[in-house]
Parts: C-alpha cells; sequence; structure tokens
C-alpha cells in the first residue's frame, strides 16, 4: 500500500460501511419476489446439488449456525451478493417445494420432504428462522473504481 492510499484509509476518508440485519426466512423468500435481481438465475454453473442444499436446511431445523449473506449496497435498497448466492436460491427454492430434503445426518426423518411436506412444527421452526445479512457500502468518500475493487477484494475473500 502506497502511503497517499494507506494515508485515505487511517484518516478514514476512504471506508466501507457495514449495516447488519436479520431477516426470517420467509421475508426473505417474500423480498426476493418482489427484487430478482439479488441472484441471477442464469448462473447455474455453480449450483448446489440437492443433498448440499438439503444440509443447509437442516442446520436451520437443528439451529446450527449459518454463515451471513454479504450484500453490496450499490444504490440506495439495489443490492449485488457478494456471499451468499447458493443460500438465497436454496431458501426460495425449498420454501417453493422445489426440491425434497435429501442426504440428512442428523434429522434423517426429514428426508424426502419438501417444504409442504414437513410436520406442521418444523415448518413453524423454520418460519421462525432468521438468516444474518451484512450490507456493504460505501461512506460516500469512495469512488465507484474503488468501491470496485473492494468488493472484488472481499469476494474473493468469500470463494
Amino acid at each position: 500500500m502506497n502511503d497517499n492510499t494507506s494515508a485515505k484509509y487511517t484518516s478514514g476518508e476512504e471506508r466501507l460501511l457495514q449495516e447488519h440485519d436479520r431477516l426470517k426466512l420467509p421475508e426473505l423468500v417474500e423480498k426476493m419476489k418482489h427484487n430478482p435481481n439479488y441472484i441471477r438465475m442464469d448462473d447455474t454453473h455453480n449450483d448446489w446439488d440437492n443433498i448440499k442444499k438439503s444440509k443447509l436446511i437442516e442446520s436451520w431445523i437443528i439451529n446450527f449456525p449459518v454463515p451471513p449473506l454479504i450484500l453490496y449496497e450499490t444504490a440506495y435498497h439495489k443490492y449485488k451478493v457478494v456471499d451468499g448466492r447458493q443460500r438465497i436460491k436454496t431458501i426460495v427454492d425449498y420454501f417453493n417445494n422445489k426440491f425434497a430434503l435429501t442426504g440428512l445426518e442428523v434429522a434423517t426423518q426429514f428426508n424426502g420432504c419438501t417444504y409442504n411436506n414437513l410436520p406442521i412444527k418444523i415448518q413453524r421452526v423454520l418460519d421462525r428462522c432468521n438468516i444474518n445479512i451484512i450490507n456493504v457500502m460505501s461512506d460516500g468518500n469512495v469512488n465507484t473504481e474503488e468501491m470496485a475493487k473492494f468488493v472484488e477484494v472481499l469476494a474473493e475473500r468469500y470463494k
């Protein structure tokens, strides 16, 4: 880092801001109906298989921690996913009954269940679960080019 860049960070001239939020899983599904730009549905080359998707859903059922979504706010209330596209897609697909759970290791009794086939009590558990969200944004002093670089570096760290 050169002296000029270093000075900008230590003085606080160029910084990223973070907002932390939580959404209930059904709220995320509902938001996706109105803003499908969170994920590019045509980008399927990295899609998780149903076993990996199922294990994510199982994590909520058995109360395991789930990593947060990291979003970059490109404009007011417009976001790009930095990390978590597959988690978002899995949540939306499961709540829309697009796959049945398979390959579960702990809650094996739910293998074969879509969301609608789960016992009501387990549906309610999932309905009350949250996903943490970290929104990353510019403090207003970072130029577009520099912000793009920050987001690129951040995304690389979560690969």
